[in-house]
């Protein structure tokens, strides 16, 4: 069901340009893998869009970014789409990045991924998170919610959305339009929540502050992008 997750992300990528003056992109593709995302972007962005696009996907196994540079290679397009080994927290793209992609970047993975989105201060970013372990580990036992805490499975999905929640927060803190959408079917994947934001709206509104505060003190928890973004959170949250 790959093909449907990566056609249904070129959907959303459509969505997210729909009114972009300039026909020009650079893009980062987060934990890139064998790269079938990476590519398939670029082809619909220059042959289908007509965009001038650069593409960098970057992973931390080196088997799969040599088997993504032979491919882009065979292809004739490694002049455009390139691939950078290592871990995305210490690694770079060649250019100034607009947008940032994450397909189902396991756990923390997809925080990283928003945090260097911005950091290198994207207009776009898009992710499907994966599995949600860091928060599941921290939720308190007892109180209110004990009831659905008890239950494994319970507990997992809501692990799973809070964490999402927490994350749509943040970016509207730091200035983001966030939309949380279904962008394929369950019967794709059952990590079917993807995170489309746009880097549009005044930073560090009250609103978005107060709901993130309240939701985090309820729970009585500190979200891993929270921390791994205490540098450009801590003047916002710091205010309430």
């Amino acid at each position: 069901m790959l093909v449907d997750q990566v056609n249904e992300f070129l959907k959303v990528i459509d969505a997210a340009i729909a009114d972009k003056p300039e026909k020009t992109l650079n893009i980062v593709d987060c934990g890139c893998g064998r790269a079938y995302l990476t590519l398939a972007v670029y082809f619909y962005l220059t042959a289908v869009r007509g965009f001038e696009v650069r593409v960098c996907g970057i992973d931390r196994k080196a088997d799969v970014i040599a088997t993504a540079r032979r491919l882009a290679a065979d292809l004739d397009v490694a002049e455009h789409v390139v691939f950078v080994e290592g871990e995305l927290a210490e690694s770079e793209p060649p250019f100034e990045a607009d947008m940032v992609l994450s397909l189902h970047a396991c756990d923390t993975a997809t925080d990283e991924a928003l945090a260097r989105g911005m950091e290198w201060k994207c207009r776009y970013l898009i992710c499907a998170p994966c599995c949600q372990h860091e928060l599941h580990k921290t939720l308190k036992e007892g109180g209110p919610m004990q009831a659905v805490l008890r239950h494994g499975i319970l507990r997992e999905r809501l692990a799973d959305l809070l964490t999402d929640t927490f994350r749509a927060q943040l970016l509207r803190i730091l200035g983001f339009r966030v939309q949380v959408v279904e962008f394929v079917s369950a019967e794709a994947t059952a990590r079917n929540i993807l995170l489309r934001a746009e880097f549009c709206v005044k930073p560090g509104q009250q609103a978005a502050v107060s709901d993130y505060l309240e939701l985090r003190d309820f729970w009585n928890v500190t979200p891993w992008l929270e921390t791994r973004m205490a540098r450009l959170m801590g003047k916002y949250l710091s205010k309430y």
